[in-house]
């Protein structure tokens, strides 16, 4: 397989419930996910890695390897693998530049059921709130993090962002990110999170909202009295795309990072979005050259302001 798009990887390891231990340089280092299946007994001394560039990773143990899709196809099964594979090969042909490549994305003829998994508040009971050195490296207020119910796991020196159930607010469970590398966990390990929004609850009853990629770009975001919400990676799932819907939010404005994985998404969804009735406007920063940032978080207050001043917001 060619050069993945950049993010695919870190994307994937997330979607699969693979938790990154360590990293040395383009290898994610974790508990080996094939394992079991090989020598009969989970991996409890990690020698596997991947590579976040190509997606060929190996196993020093039990000898397990492959590249991204083999590892999708293992974990997940074909139909996800293909759909990867789908994903992958428009992607090349969009950086190809291919003068007759249209992406076509046919209206979803179901919605998947959202699920019923939901787990006890206790689960955040060991947390705290974020320490202020914290909330100062992210640039966002404590009123901001209550209100989004961002906690604090001090140990792992970590965010612990809550996801819950759309319809309920129940908790579905939720996502451990270091402050302080690029580690990360779901708890649960496959945490349904297309099927909700990070902060969801925050702008129920808003007439307009803006979409991102990281929960904490959105409580950013909210600290400069934006609404925001957040996919909790790079793609919108159906799902997703069904709660917008259903909203019924005067506008949506989806600003997803500006990297080769959102620059795809955003041309996905501008003819998903358009055929399932929602009314969205679509903000990028491929037009500010001098931006040195991807995300929402990488820029400067001033940065911010000026996009949603030209965004209209």
């Amino acid at each position: 397989m060619d050069s993945l798009p950049e993010g695919a990887v870190s994307a994937a390891m997330e979607t699969l419930g693979i938790e990154v231990l360590t990293q040395t340089g383009a290898e994610l280092v974790a508990l080996c996910p094939g394992h079991e299946a090989r020598v009969g007994k989970k991996d409890g001394n990690p020698s596997w890695s991947i590579n976040e560039e190509t997606g060929i990773h190996f196993c020093f143990s039990c000898h397990y390897k492959g590249n991204l899709i083999t590892l999708i196809r293992d974990i997940k099964g074909d139909a996800e693998a293909s759909r990867f594979q789908s994903d992958f090969d428009t992607h090349k042909r969009i950086l190809m530049e291919d003068p007759d490549f249209t992406v076509v994305i046919d209206k979803p003829t179901s919605i998947p059921v959202r699920s019923a998994n939901w787990h006890p508040e206790s689960w955040l009971s060991e947390f705290t709130e974020p320490p202020k050195w914290a909330l100062t490296a992210r640039r966002i207020s404590a009123e901001s993090a209550r209100a989004y119910e961002v906690l604090w796991d001090e140990s792992r020196k970590s965010w612990i962002l809550p996801l819950r159930d759309p319809e309920t607010d129940r908790l579905l469970g939720y996502q451990k990110k270091s402050q302080t590398s690029r580690l990360f966990r779901n708890r649960p390990r496959e945490i349904p999170k297309s099927e909700t929004f990070f902060g969801w609850k925050s702008v129920r009853g808003r007439k307009w909202v803006v979409v991102v990629e990281s929960p904490l770009d959105a409580v950013l975001l909210a600290d400069m009295d934006v609404p925001a919400i957040a996919v909790c990676g790079s793609f919108l799932s159906e799902a997703q795309v069904e709660l917008l819907r259903e909203a019924d939010f005067d506008q949506v404005y989806l600003w997803l990072d500006n990297d080769k994985a959102g620059s795809l998404e955003t041309k996905r969804m501008k003819k998903t979005l358009i055929k399932s009735g929602v009314r969205t406007e679509f903000i990028t920063t491929e037009s500010y050259p001098e931006f040195t940032g991807k995300d929402v978080g990488e820029l400067s207050d001033d940065d911010i302001e000026a996009v949603l001043d030209a965004a209209g917001i």
